[in-house]
């Protein structure tokens, strides 16, 4: 997971300065509302809102471009982060048993 391993570039940083964030923005949702998707949070949206701008005017690094960019990638134990190589939107979703397949199936 790209959480874990520590940033060595000012890109990096940046990257996992935002990667945070929208984790931390869906961690909060959790716990004000349990069983809510973290895409219906204002916070979330504004979160991965910056994380698509840093994509647009700049190139994501390689690792984090392996992790994310067209396939689902763990953020934290219970959500998955997606990016749509195409428009660059960027989607949280958490994971659960019910979706798992459709998950692997995305990231496939």
């Amino acid at each position: 997971m790209i959480l874990t391993n520590t940033p060595n570039t000012a890109k990096q940083r940046k990257e996992h300065r935002l990667l945070v964030s929208v984790r931390f923005a869906a961690v909060m949702h959790a716990i004000r509302y349990p069983h809510a998707n973290p895409m219906d949070s204002e916070r979330v949206q504004q979160r991965l809102q910056d994380l698509e701008i840093h994509l647009f005017y700049n190139n994501a690094t390689q690792l984090f471009h392996q992790q994310f960019v067209g396939r689902t990638g763990e953020l934290g134990h219970s959500y998955s982060l997606y990016i749509d190589p195409r428009s660059g939107k960027a989607l949280v979703s958490r994971v659960s048993a019910d979706n798992l397949t459709t998950l692997n199936l995305v990231g496939a």
